[in-house]
This record gives structure tokens, sequence and C-alpha cells, in this order.
């Protein structure tokens, strides 16, 4: 029997921010509150400030582990078991992982194009004592999409005016 192979629900969007939370992410830029892909050199390795990166994108699948086929524990009522009960289910489980994989790794690579700017603000609690090259790094990230983040440097341009004037007071 041919199984179908259906396209699974796209988990990689980022959504867009509303206009209030754009303007809040000016400020605390502006404020020195978030640290940003922007703050790196060209010499600086995203990946190394932002390690979440490293992990985040869609893994293949790996195949089942059956019990059974260990030598060591073969004849195991456990194993007979299992293989009565679960290991057909773990293989299509498995299968239909696979086959969705090549779609993952599309919407993934969709994804990435999308991504205007990384940050991460530093009270988060995800940051590491360590420094690489004196900066920060931290083990989660935020994003924002190419628009919001057109919008949000536009509110911080606006921002930065109003602080001025002020605080030159």
């Amino acid at each position: 029997m041919e199984q179908t192979i259906t396209k699974p629900e796209n988990k990689w969007i980022l959504h867009p921010k509303t206009d209030e939370e754009l303007k809040q992410i000016a400020k605390d830029l502006y404020n020195g509150k978030i640290f940003s892909d922007r703050h790196l050199s060209q010499h600086d390795r995203i990946e190394s400030h932002f390690m979440v990166i490293l992990f985040m994108g869609p893994k293949e699948p790996e195949p089942p582990q059956y019990p059974s086929d260990d030598s060591n524990l073969q004849g195991s009522r456990d194993n007979k078991l299992y293989d009565l009960i679960q290991r057909e289910v773990d293989q299509k489980e498995y299968e239909k992982k696979l086959a969705e994989y090549p779609f993952e790794l599309e919407y993934y690579n969709e994804y990435l194009k999308t991504i205007g700017m990384v940050y991460e603000y530093f009270d988060s609690g995800q940051t590491s004592p360590m420094a690489v090259n004196g900066k920060p790094v931290f083990f989660s990230a935020r994003f924002l999409s190419q628009d919001d983040t057109k919008k949000m440097f536009e509110y911080y341009e606006q921002y930065k005016s109003i602080r001025e004037q002020v605080d030159n007071f």
C-alpha cells in the first residue's frame, strides 16, 4: 500500500510585530538593553554569539532503534512485545518524518531569507558568562523580519532624534 505524502504545516514563519512592539525594540536598542547582529564586526560569526542558530534548523530523522535488533537482548520478552505492539508504529512515524523532511528544509531555507535582524536582551537570562572578542554569547535569540527591521530602524532614528534633542537641553 503506497503512503501519500502530505506537505506538513510550515512552522518556520516570522510573525510580524506590532508598531508598539517595534517602538519598544527601537527604544531598548538605543538604550543598550539589546545586543544584535548589528553589533558584530565583519569578522565575527553570528553563531558564535547566538549559539541557538547552530541547532535551530530541521534535522534529518534517524531510523528508530529496535531493541530486538540488539544481539545481546534478542529473545527477551519485552523485545518481543515491542515488536508486536510498537515496532510498526515507530517505523511508520519515522517514514512520515523522513517524507516531511525535504519540506521542512525548504521552509527553513525560506525562513532564513526573511530574517532581517537577530537580537536578544542582555537581561534574558540566556547569556553566557563567557565572551567572544569582548562580545556576549547568548543561548537564545529573537528575530525580526526584514520588513519589521526596516520599520524598527525608522522608529530607532525617530527615538534617537528625540533623545538627542532632550539630552542636549
